[in-house]
């Protein structure tokens, strides 16, 4: 059930600060974390060692962390030889035309029934595209290693580098480390040509007023209400997109948001389209990824994105000052 947004009695604003409302959509990684430091420990007590937590602690995080980047980028990108597990078409004949004939219906197909190796394989198909191992760069050679590690933790092996673990917790933060810039600078890359050519484009759309900044402001809904003014509390309902069109936060059937417009914001473009928006208008705002989260990114934000938010502002009005202190 979501935060209804309200006001203390400090005069703080009941709410999240919005720049890490958006960047929620990109921090599963944390659940994640979560488990597998859970499942670490319960290994530890089946088996006859242990590893320095703070190794399977930066294994876990670095992983994930480069393995969430690159699902964004994934996202974002064009698909290659997409995997598809198809499963039957069910609908109403109400939803379908009528047929002028009746179909033939071939005749049922047996379901192939595979072996536990090649159910495995297909496991660890399945596990090597989830975590784009490929987009990460490892080889055949490290997944034969990977492989060789597993094997060693199911046969409760003491791994020849046990009593290594901080040196080895060392070299391995540098190759992920590597692995993570290269990707980064990938991503970063990637997302740089796609903006150009996005805000290019977007300047021949006869809809979108490009501002000096770059910011992109497209009307969807004109009013005459108010415009909010820096330090003022907006609320309002938001759906932000990346330049391909995919939802990746939205208030859509939740509370809307409220926040207070303070300059100094991690995304400037925000607060500069928030000010242009007058109460009860809906407007699209395109944030070329400079006055986004920059070219570095935010905290879980790929680097270079730039977004789209669909903004409904419906309430602006002055932010609650903070209360005195006694005797004051």
């Amino acid at each position: 059930m979501a935060d209804k947004p309200g006001v203390t009695g400090v005069g703080l604003v009941k709410r999240r600060d919005f720049a890490t409302y958006v960047i929620d959509f990109f921090q599963r990684g944390e659940q994640l974390f979560a488990f597998y430091r859970h499942n670490y420990a319960r290994a530890v007590s089946q088996s006859g060692y242990t590893l320095p937590m703070k190794f399977i602690t930066t294994l876990t995080a670095s992983v994930v962390g480069m393995g969430l980047f690159a699902t964004a980028f994934a996202e974002t990108a064009p698909a290659k030889n997409p995997i598809k597990f198809e499963l039957p078409q069910v609908g109403s004949s109400a939803s379908q035309p009528a047929a002028a004939a009746p179909a033939l219906v071939a005749p049922a197909v047996p379901a192939v029934k595979y072996t536990q190796a090649q159910l495995m394989e297909a496991y660890g198909f399945l596990q090597a595209a989830q975590s784009h191992l490929a987009d990460l760069e490892f080889t055949v050679a490290d997944v034969d290693a990977m492989a060789l590690g597993m094997k060693m933790a199911l046969s409760n092996e003491t791994p020849p580098f046990a009593n290594d673990g901080k040196n080895v917790t060392a070299q391995l933060q540098e190759v992920l480390g590597k692995k993570k810039m290269t990707l980064l600078g990938k991503i970063r890359d990637t997302n740089i040509a796609e903006s150009a050519v996005f805000f290019a484009k977007l300047k021949d759309n006869k809809a979108v007023q490009i501002l000096p900044s770059g910011l992109g402001i497209e009307v969807i809904k004109a009013a005459n209400g108010a415009t909010p003014k820096l330090g003022q509390l907006v609320k309002f309902h938001f759906t932000l997109t990346n330049l391909g069109g995919q939802v990746m936060q939205s208030t859509a059937g939740r509370d809307p948001v409220e926040s207070i417009i303070t300059e100094g914001s991690d995304m400037p473009g925000m607060i500069e389209g928030l000010q242009k928006i007058p109460v009860g208008g809906k407007y699209k705002l395109y944030l070329p990824y400079q006055i986004a989260y920059g070219e570095q990114g935010g905290e879980g934000v790929p680097p270079a994105s730039s977004l789209i938010f669909e903004i409904e502002v419906l309430e602006v009005k002055d932010a609650p000052k903070e209360v005195a202190p006694a005797g004051k």
